[in-house]
């Protein structure tokens, strides 16, 4: 007797039609059950906003006229301090410029654990400043951007070369007439915020943590193979116990063919004195605390009052933290716009382009207002943080800042009191 394997299938079927016939009743309430809790359970953690040990708190930076002194020395004072502060692998602080209702704002973000730490390294810095608790500024506007009234642009940003490799930075702020050359990258966004549409929100963020023991070795190792290719010595490569081995016993085993031909004196080439000087300028990056970073900028604002000169506005911004060794580049298909190269990517994304960048433009806003920390980071220093991050200079118009004008201090022990 042969097996039919048609005859045994088409017995199969009919058993689970003939089940599902009788029991039918029974089937189809327990899958549609199954189905829509887990649809409820979905929901329910989209809706929940879990109780947080150590919850985000916002604080708003109001300076003083004495902070235009020496805004960037100072700031950079307080990364300094910052980098004494230690902040778990899974927290972060995000420092954010943000350009709204025609005034410009400055704003920290921090677990709630930190706040007494961060407000001393400020008060130490700035003794007349006001820092306040407010509400997050992105939540007042719409969950769904983009939508039928609301629209966004923006971009996420990474080093154009190595973290090692230093943006442009202010070396000194401007204390006199005589430095008046520098120019202060704030005044950009200042005269930004005073043209922009009152209902436009312009946001820079910068998401920060501290290195942790695996980033700090591959920074280590990253600027340390930058230099060495400078002066002409072999990269570092990190190996694990197999890759020893195996390198251990190729090295052997040249060692035996090298002794038995003719030696070879080797060349070695001495790096020049100008290759020396450029390692050694590299090197002055980690002088300074260094922090993970990303970088993200975004301009939301209703559809019929776009102003088309933001986005360039922006760009220029970026522009003045360009130097000769490093500069910042928009991360490809992370922005609102969909960049091909090739004619295949071309042609297979022309069918559904706006769909895709409807959903880079969700994604965007989504990293904004949860202020997420990406996978892949770069590495700035308490000097290139500072000349992003910091208040104007004294000589900038400050008609787009919201500052105190006066010290504000308590009132006087003797002060009497009428009852």
């Amino acid at each position: 007797m042969t097996f039919n394997f048609g005859i045994f299938l088409s017995k199969i079927i009919s058993t689970i039609f003939i089940i599902f016939r009788e029991f039918w009743w029974l089937i189809i309430p327990l899958a549609l059950f199954i189905y829509f809790r887990k649809i409820y359970q979905g929901y329910k953690k989209q809706i929940a906003k879990p109780a947080e040990e150590d919850p985000l708190i916002y604080l708003e930076l109001k300076f003083s006229s004495d902070s235009f002194k020496q805004p960037v020395t100072s700031m950079k004072n307080f990364f300094e301090n910052l980098k004494n502060i230690k902040i778990k692998d899974d927290k972060k602080v995000v420092f954010e410029i943000i350009c709204c209702k025609n005034q410009l704002r400055y704003l920290c973000i921090l677990p709630k654990s930190l706040k007494d730490l961060i407000e001393v390294a400020f008060y130490s810095q700035y003794p007349d400043i006001k820092i306040n608790e407010i509400s997050d500024f992105v939540c007042q506007l719409p969950p769904n951007i983009p939508n039928n009234n609301f629209d966004i642009w923006g971009e996420e940003y990474k080093l154009k070369k190595e973290s090692i490799y230093q943006i442009n930075t202010i070396k000194s702020d401007i204390i006199s007439d005589k430095d008046s050359k520098v120019i202060d990258p704030i005044t950009i966004l200042l005269e930004t915020t005073a043209k922009a549409d009152y209902q436009g929100i312009i946001i820079f963020q910068i998401v920060l943590s501290q290195l942790n023991k695996i980033q700090k070795e591959k920074y280590s190792i990253e600027s340390d193979n930058v230099i060495n290719k400078i002066l002409g010595k072999p990269p570092i490569v990190k190996k694990t116990a197999t890759e020893e081995f195996l390198v251990l016993f190729t090295q052997v085993f040249r060692d035996v063919i090298s002794a038995a031909s003719a030696p070879k004196e080797e060349v070695k080439k001495e790096p020049s004195s100008e290759d020396k000087e450029k390692a050694k300028n590299l090197k002055t990056k980690n002088d300074y605390g260094v922090f993970s970073c990303n970088f993200r900028v975004a301009y939301i604002s209703p559809k019929e009052c776009t102003e088309k000169f933001v986005p360039s506005s922006i760009n220029m911004f970026i522009q003045r933290f360009t130097s000769s060794q490093n500069s910042f580049e928009a991360i490809a298909n992370k922005g609102v716009e969909l960049k091909t190269e090739t004619l295949l990517d071309k042609w297979l994304t022309s069918f559904s382009k706006n769909q895709i960048e409807l959903n880079m433009k969700r994604d965007l806003f989504q990293r904004v207002i949860n202020r997420k920390i990406e996978k892949k980071f770069f590495v700035l220093n308490s000097e290139e943080l500072a000349s992003i991050y910091h208040f104007p200079f004294q000589k900038v118009s400050s008609k787009s800042l919201d500052y105190i004008k006066n010290k504000e201090s308590a009132p006087p022990p003797n002060l009497p009191i009428i009852q």
